[in-house]
């Protein structure tokens, strides 16, 4: 794939904002219910014909019937296959074999019914492009060569064909070529030649509709042509605002509208004669993650075919109406405040195995300030059962006395006990007493250091800190940083030396904020810094004190095969001891303490405190993983650890799993690598030790940490004194908090 596609490819999936215009975050969407029902599982079907594996390259419908093409690989053949979806039922209509310097691109059908494959094959260091056409119910099969089309650097994206049989080739270049049915070239057009291909489809109509992006610097446009093939001429009919889009971005339209739109979490559908769009369909009210499905098509104004990809990849169809026994379902309201909708998953599976209850989601993460949205929409009467909180608003919304107590809940559960999980790490996330959310896992954080300059770890503090500075002049502190990110970190990690939010205090006007200022401007100004992929020769050499990072498996391997022994973990300068801070990952739930359907909110909220949700220990990917981090329950705990430190294969539920050898697994960067095998007894007693000693939430509310960085650049200009600013900050912080 060459750099052109590459970036049209980041901004479909990371560009995030608004939808479209007319369905945004803050305007309510009515679409009617819809929901899933699976037609057959993909995986079965390459099992029952004799596939090893499989892709699915293509899907393309005719009238009411999708058609999907496979590239299928099995023993020593590769080959192609193509299934007919209709009603429900599905059948194969062809397969052959291909070579293995072959690349299936798309497929689509004609007027005629044909089937049409674009595919590339190498050859020595050519790249050669045809398209393969092959009658339905026959064995017949004609090749047509496209070299003559596709110039140097330049390569055909996709292919789709119009009601008149006419084939129409998008290039990498954003130059367009149509070629007649018998493959005569009728028309090259390249008036958005420069432009990024994006996608195309054949309309109701039988015409061809195409999505291109343009971009000057950072900006871009996206927008939704018609070509009009006689007089060699395109024309725009819609254009897309910045949004996050699927990517299938347009397909064929049924009904009142000519095409549809896959906003990714919606369904959009388009007029070619107006340039707005309409809500059709929510994929979260099929209980379906927007990441889940591919190859939409439309095969009625009632259905919608896709491919979707989750534990297994079936063929699906995303039908209007309610399933069967949902009406009967009570609803629960989650409010999410988060940007990322990291629990779409577990809402959609709960939705699907509960018998009694179903979620709805109202996502506040895209607004301008998710917490009041939100609080202004439970002020006035909005129903609300559970939150999703992220944890740059938790200490702020917990300080709102808006959520109920999970303990009683825990307590009165019939498999769950306190005595299950850690109680420091739960009680690391307590408010007054109480736990006012879910903890699943936490991610550890701390500074690396050698013991030996730590040797009292027991009373080090900020005076042991500055005394080791003032006895060690030529040891760097950390690796390379600003002063405003020194500043950042120091605060980060001392935020319950800082902030009351029980009490709604704040403590700034004291001297350990004043001496972080000065330590930050002094070690900011640091000409000659250690930079950050060098940290490991230079806490050998000790030529660096600290190196702040998370604590997980890969560090726990990395930082032992450097130290040994002699590694160690403080939680900051201010610490007072061995150990780490905490981070709670997603997801956080909340459940609002006046809901009146709290029995159904628990159900929810429960799922991430059982051994099923929290034990990972199945999964050697955690190594290089910094998501997940490292559950709370203590039998969790000692399968993952046992994962890692076990020399021989071992049983667990039923299922054998294989133990870490020596040379398994790799981590490193730049020259720096490491071959790592089982745990030593070191590194499980140091982790085990982290785990338990860790009782200190760290992380600072997003306004608050602004308030403190944009404060004090005036000491770091040499403006003011340290005194004035801590002043400023507490006056500021302490009229936030008590809003």
């Amino acid at each position: 794939m060459n750099s052109k596609m590459h970036k049209v490819l980041f901004v479909l999936f990371v560009f995030a904002g608004i939808l479209l215009e007319g369905c945004g975050a803050d305007k309510e969407v009515e679409t009617e219910p819809v929901h899933e029902e699976v037609i057959a599982n993909l995986d079965e079907l390459s099992q029952e014909n004799g596939m090893e594996s499989f892709e699915v390259k293509a899907v393309a419908q005719k009238e009411a019937t999708a058609f999907v093409l496979l590239e299928t690989w099995g023993g020593d053949s590769q080959g192609q296959r193509i299934y007919q979806v209709k009603d429900g039922e599905v059948a194969p209509v062809w397969s052959a074999d291909i070579s293995e310097e072959t690349v299936t691109k798309t497929m689509d059908i004609g007027a005629n019914g044909n089937f049409y494959i674009l595919e590339e094959m190498q050859k020595k260091e050519e790249v050669h492009t045809q398209i393969k056409c092959m009658t339905q119910g026959s064995d017949e099969i004609q090749e047509v060569s496209l070299d003559q089309y596709v110039e140097e650097k330049d390569a055909i994206q996709s292919m789709r064909i119009d009601g008149e049989g006419d084939i129409y080739l998008f290039f990498d270049s954003g130059k367009i070529v149509i070629l007649s049915e018998e493959f005569k070239q009728l028309r090259e057009i390249k008036e958005r030649e420069g432009d990024y291909f994006i996608d195309a489809a054949r309309l109701r109509d039988g015409s061809i509709v195409f999505a291109f992006a343009e971009y000057k610097g950072n900006q871009e446009k996206m927008a939704i042509w018609e070509v009009d093939k006689n007089s060699g001429t395109i024309k725009e009919i819609l254009q897309l605002p910045e949004g996050q889009y699927g990517t299938n971005l347009i397909f064929s339209g049924n009904g009142i509208y000519d095409f549809y739109i896959n906003a990714e979490k919606e369904i959009l559908g388009g007029s070619k004669s107006k340039a707005d769009l309409t809500p059709v369909i929510r994929l979260q009210d099929a209980d379906i993650l927007s990441s889940e499905v591919s190859h939409l098509c439309s095969v009625s104004e009632e259905k919608l075919f896709a491919i979707k990809e989750s534990e297994n990849i079936d063929m699906i169809y995303i039908e209007k109406g309610l399933k069967k026994g949902e009406e009967e379902k009570e609803i629960l309201y989650l409010a999410s405040l988060s940007d990322e909708s990291e629990i779409e998953k577990e809402v959609a599976d709960f939705n699907k195995k509960n018998k009694d209850f179903r979620i709805e989601v109202k996502n506040y993460g895209e607004q301008e300030d998710p917490v009041n949205s939100f609080l202004i929409d439970l002020a006035s009467g909005k129903e609300f059962d559970l939150v999703e909180v992220v944890p740059e608003y938790t200490d702020k919304i917990m300080a709102k006395e808006i959520f109920a107590d999970l303990y009683p809940f825990i307590d009165a559960d019939p498999t769950l006990k306190r005595e299950d999980f850690y109680d420091n790490l739960l009680k690391a996330f307590e408010y007054d007493g109480k736990l006012y959310q879910s903890v699943s896992f936490v991610h550890l954080y701390g500074w690396v250091t050698k013991k030996s300059h730590v040797t009292d770890v027991g009373e080090w503090n900020f005076e042991a800190f500055q005394n080791y500075v003032a006895e060690n002049p030529g040891v760097h502190i950390f690796t390379d940083t600003t002063g405003e990110e020194i500043l950042k970190q120091m605060t980060l990690v001392s935020s319950d030396e800082l902030l009351d939010w029980e009490q709604k205090t704040c403590h700034f006007e004291t001297g350990i904020f004043e001496d972080m200022l000065k330590f930050a401007k002094q070690f900011g100004a640091d000409s000659e810094k250690i930079v950050m992929e060098d940290r490991i020769p230079a806490l050998v050499d000790n030529q660096l004190l600290f190196a702040e990072t998370p604590i997980s498996v890969t560090e726990m391997y990395m930082y032992w095969d450097a130290l040994g022994e002699d590694f160690t973990v403080v939680a900051s300068p201010f610490s007072e001891q061995e150990g780490v801070n905490l981070y709670s990952t997603m997801p956080q739930i909340g459940m609002i303490a006046k809901s009146s359907r709290q029995e159904g909110a628990w159900q929810f909220v429960r799922r991430f405190f059982t051994k099923e949700y929290q034990d990972i220990s199945d999964d050697s990917k955690y190594l290089t993983s910094g998501d997940t981090g490292f559950p709370v329950r203590k039998d969790c705990v000692d399968n993952l650890i046992y994962r890692f430190s076990a020399t021989e294969d071992y049983e667990k539920d039923g299922e054998w799993i294989s133990c870490i050898k020596p040379g398994d697994l790799a981590i490193g960067w730049d020259d720096y690598g490491i071959e790592v095998g089982a745990f030593e007894k070191g590194q499980e007693e140091l982790l085990r030790k982290l785990l338990t000693n860790a009782n200190t939430k760290q992380g600072l509310d997003a306004t608050i940490q602004d308030i403190i960085l944009d404060e004090s650049k005036a000491y770091m200009n040499g403006e003011k004194e340290t005194d004035e600013v801590a002043k400023i900050i507490q006056n500021r912080v302490s009229t936030y908090m008590n809003e």
